[in-house]
């Protein structure tokens, strides 16, 4: 998935007992705006989610509850998978600087975010 696509991912849009993903959105570069549908019409499409990442899922989803009863009416919900504690998007230039830390942390070579993605279908 691009980073666009992964922050603006709903749970909408999530199906865990049939473990699917359906990229029906994408979050701005700017991290501001929602746009309907995906870089290109052959990007709208939905992608099998393997065991691990289910579980990874539900985990995510009952930490996104908490926060949200936490922060009650001043918690903006826009059904997002990936937000702040407050529900608001995260800013892509925020995932970039956090990317770019952990894999600093880890030593690991540096790398591009998006570079996950040709990775990851590569290894299919």
């Amino acid at each position: 998935m691009r980073r666009g696509e992964i922050l603006g991912s709903r749970w909408k849009d999530v199906d865990l007992d049939k473990g699917v993903l359906l990229i029906r959105q994408t979050l701005s570069k700017d991290g501001k705006s929602f746009l309907s549908g995906a870089k290109t019409e052959s990007s709208v499409r939905s992608t099998k989610l393997s065991n691990e990442t289910i579980l990874v899922l539900k985990k995510q989803k009952t930490q996104v509850i908490k926060e949200k009863l936490s922060y009650g009416p001043e918690y903006v919900d826009h059904d997002l998978v990936i937000c702040t504690s407050k529900g608001t998007p995260v800013n892509p230039e925020n995932l970039k600087r956090t990317f770019q830390r952990l894999t600093k942390e880890a030593g690991v070579q540096p790398t591009r975010f998006h570079d996950l993605r040709h990775t990851h279908t590569t290894m299919l």
